[in-house]
C-alpha cells in the first residue's frame, strides 16, 4: 500500500474541508435556544361570584426571538386580563437565562407596571412555573402553572 503526499499548497484547503465537515454551521446551538418561540399561558375564569365576572381570567403570550449562550430575549406579545387587553407597550423587554438543569429565570421589564420575574423549569414545549413576583409582591403566575410553546 502506498500513500501519496499532498502538495504543500493544498494543505490549507484540506484543513478547511476537514473543519467545515465536522461543524458545518460554525458553532453549536446556544443552550438558551430551547426557549425560542411563542409561549402562552391561560388561566380560565373562576366560577366565583355572580356572572358575568370581569377580570377573572388571564391570557398571556411571550415571544422569545433571540438567544445566545445561556441567555434569551423577547417581548410580550399579548396580555389579557378577563376581557381587557393591556397594550404591549406597557411592558418592556423580556430577558432571561437557562441553567444546565433546564432551570429558567424570565424577567419582564415594566414601563408602566412593576417588573415581573418568573422562575421555572422547561421540559420540551412546557415551562412549569415554580414562583413569580411583581416587584416584591407575589406575581400573577401561581406555582405549578404552565406556559405552552406554540408551533
Amino acid at each position: 500500500m502506498t500513500f501519496r503526499t499532498l502538495p504543500a499548497a493544498l494543505l490549507p484547503l484540506a484543513a478547511w474541508c476537514i473543519i467545515a465537515c465536522t461543524d458545518p454551521t460554525g458553532s453549536a446551538p446556544a443552550p438558551a435556544a430551547v426557549m425560542l418561540g411563542e409561549w402562552t399561558y391561560a388561566r380560565a375564569p373562576s366560577a366565583a361570584g355572580p356572572p358575568p365576572t370581569l377580570n377573572a381570567g388571564l391570557s398571556v403570550a411571550i415571544a422569545v426571538d433571540s438567544a445566545s449562550g445561556m441567555r434569551f430575549w423577547g417581548h410580550v406579545a399579548r396580555w389579557f386580563a378577563g376581557d381587557v387587553g393591556l397594550p404591549v407597550t406597557r411592558f418592556g423587554p423580556v430577558s432571561g437565562s437557562i441553567d444546565s438543569t433546564s432551570g429558567v429565570v424570565l424577567r419582564i421589564q415594566g414601563t408602566q407596571i412593576a417588573a415581573l420575574r418568573i422562575e421555572g423549569e422547561v421540559a420540551g414545549d412546557v415551562l412549569t412555573v415554580h414562583a413569580s413576583w411583581a416587584g416584591v409582591e407575589p406575581g400573577p403566575f401561581p406555582s405549578g402553572c404552565r406556559f405552552q410553546r406554540l408551533h
